[in-house]
């Protein structure tokens, strides 16, 4: 498979049914910590964004160590895709509107998109593994 080939796969992934991924953060004492995640807003190049509380966990973690991984797979699990990148938080209140008016869900947790506990992190790809066990069991990986 090509990188392109690969690419597409993975966004067909991210964007198709797929509502839960996982989301891996370093705390400070450098240990893993996976917490599901759920809506998210695919842009550019492989730029994720993800709607949280900004006082959650998680953030702190991501100011400290801004490494994070996101992982995804489909419903059979025969297809799973790892992205390796940098997560931070989104200050503009113009790209939070704009994913708010995205992601309806949204509501149910804050009451606008200028509520001081509406969080949005940006994920930056840096690296995709890719696994399609169609193909075998080793996985694929692109840079991007």
């Amino acid at each position: 498979m090509t990188p392109e080939e690969i690419k597409a796969k993975v966004r067909e992934l991210i964007t198709g049914e797929q509502i839960v991924f996982v989301l891996g953060t370093v705390d400070g004492d450098n240990a893993p910590q996976m917490r599901w995640m759920g809506a998210l807003v695919l842009e550019g190049n492989f730029e994720i964004l993800m709607a949280t509380s900004a006082s959650a966990r998680k953030v702190r973690q991501m100011g400290q160590n801004p490494k994070a991984q996101l992982l995804f797979s489909s419903e059979d699990y025969k297809q799973v895709a790892t992205l390796s990148g940098t997560a931070e938080m989104v200050e503009s209140l113009d790209r939070k509107k704009k994913f708010w008016d995205q992601v309806p869900a949204c509501a149910d947790y804050h009451e606008s998109p200028d509520d001081s506990d509406f969080g949005l992190i940006s994920f930056k790809t840096q690296v995709i593994e890719y696994l399609d066990l169609s193909q075998g069991i080793e996985p694929m990986r692109v840079e991007v």
